[in-house]
């Protein structure tokens, strides 16, 4: 299938880099064809990529592939291009980045021709086809998390797609901060795609792959665009595509008018990240400067509202070795302050390499091993993080409290904890106790539904997954 081929691009996250390095190392040994490495992972670790890739892609890869690709069609040097270090004859060759590409609109869309694209499958390469894209979102095991009003949708698949590059803020636990000092002086870091190019390209999507029933704008934060681009954009969505869509909004760049445009056009689900309800952790360690009273006031915006979508998501970190007891009670507090229903996602802290974060934790010893950061841990494995972390946490049985705590939230209970018990696992005795005896918490955390909870569904949707590509074909 690529033997054929006269360049191999390859691109993965920290996480799945050691897999991608089996890729790579299978590739070079049995095909005599540059490869090149690109993505978040290789932007902050070119040299260890380039252990086994020919080429490394600093950055965004657009122009450079283009680059790449035309001097290699034309036998060309390809040592001095923008965006590449490139190793050649036991040297390395570093070449600076080319300044952001400013105008989003001169991109192409995404390449949705599945004719020439291929997905492995049951440990078969087989050619994709349309019930490959966007898995199913709303699966019956998620039917039991968004009990309000989900029957109004009859969802089969949803399409992501991203409007925007750059995000406004540096969180310390986010590559954006990294990614700015990297392209500092080379050109406007936030940058926005036309409502009209947009629009056209969610045409092209729904003309073409009729399974699709929702939009997923994956942009960090769709409310970065003022007013009127959201009425322009709300507009043109309600008349020229009329499906639900899912977006991300942040506490800044709230507000109410956005909202209700939105929602006339389509918004049936929004999340928001809150990360924790500590503001000296917000403020001091992630960069974040959100106030607990902000969040509080647009979350009594949200609620009213509950019944034109579906619950909102508020995101929040847990995880997190540098968490006081105060700090945690502090989330505590304020998801009993949010206003009911909601749905609490809880997501584990990873450090990654490239991050401000991860070099504090790097020096203040957190980190020892690999084991320690995202190469080998997933932000949805809770107890597996728990578990690599427990010597560094002091606040162990409170994090396996906020895992069972996490998903839909009503009036009366936590997805798996009534409401009425949490005052007493609270309790000062009760985390003392946990805290002298973190055996009994690290069982807790073994056998806890939420963890329990993860492996199951991996192995649900594995079986789902290929039963439902069976029923559909």
């Amino acid at each position: 299938m690529i033997q054929d081929s006269d360049l191999i691009g390859i691109s993965c996250t920290s996480y799945t880099s050691d897999k991608t390095i089996q890729v790579v190392k299978y590739l070079k040994s049995n095909l005599n064809v540059p490869v090149v490495w690109g993505g978040i992972h290789a932007t902050f670790n070119p040299e260890e990529c380039l252990k086994y890739a020919d080429i490394v892609c600093i950055g965004e890869g657009e122009e450079a592939m283009l680059e790449l690709a035309n001097k290699l069609s034309k036998k060309e040097e390809i040592i001095k291009i923008k965006n590449l270090w490139v190793k050649k004859s036991g040297k390395i060759y570093k070449n600076d980045v080319r300044p952001l590409i400013q105008n989003l609109d001169e991109l192409p869309f995404e390449d949705y021709d599945l004719e020439n694209q291929w997905t492995l499958e049951n440990d078969k390469l087989i050619k994709m086809n349309e019930n490959h894209l966007g898995p199913n979102i709303f699966t019956p095991l998620n039917l039991i998390e968004y009990p309000y009003r989900i029957r109004q949708l009859k969802v089969s698949r949803f399409m992501a797609v991203h409007t925007s590059r750059g995000c406004p803020f540096s969180c310390t636990y986010c590559c954006n901060y990294t990614l700015k000092n990297i392209y500092q002086n080379k050109g406007t870091f936030v940058r926005k795609r036309s409502m009209k190019n947009v629009i056209k390209e969610l045409e092209e999507i729904k003309n073409k792959f009729t399974s699709v029933d929702v939009i997923f704008f994956t942009d960090d934060t769709f409310f970065i665009r003022s007013n009127e681009e959201i009425k322009l954009f709300s507009r043109e969505y309600k008349k020229k595509i009329n499906l639900p869509f899912i977006c991300c909004t942040d506490p800044l760049n709230f507000n109410e008018t956005k909202l209700k445009l939105l929602l006339d056009a389509g918004l049936k689900r929004i999340k928001m990240g809150i990360e924790t309800g500590s503001e000296e952790i917000n403020r001091n360690l992630y960069n974040r400067f959100i106030t607990n009273k902000k969040i509080l006031t647009i979350a009594k915006t949200l609620n009213k509202y509950r019944n034109k979508m579906l619950l909102v998501e508020y995101q929040f970190i847990i995880a997190n070795p540098y968490e006081t007891e105060k700090d945690i009670l502090a989330t505590i507090d304020l998801l009993e302050k949010l206003p009911r229903p909601y749905y609490f996602q809880v997501f584990s802290l990873v450090f990654s390499p490239g991050t401000q974060l991860y070099y504090k934790a790097m020096n203040d010893g957190i980190i020892k091993f690999k084991k320690n950061t995202c190469y080998d841990v997933n932000y949805v494995n809770y107890g597996r993080n728990l578990m690599i972390k427990s010597k560094k946490l002091n606040t162990l049985y409170l994090n396996l409290l906020l895992t069972l705590m996490g998903g839909t939230v009503t009036s009366s209970r936590y997805k798996l904890l009534p409401r009425s018990l949490l005052k007493l696992l609270i309790n000062k005795k009760i985390i003392f106790f946990f805290n002298k005896y973190t055996f009994l918490t690290k069982i807790l955390i073994k056998i806890s539904p939420a963890n329990l909870g993860i492996k199951l569904s991996l192995v649900f949707k594995a079986y789902a997954r290929n039963l439902w590509t069976l029923v559909r074909r």
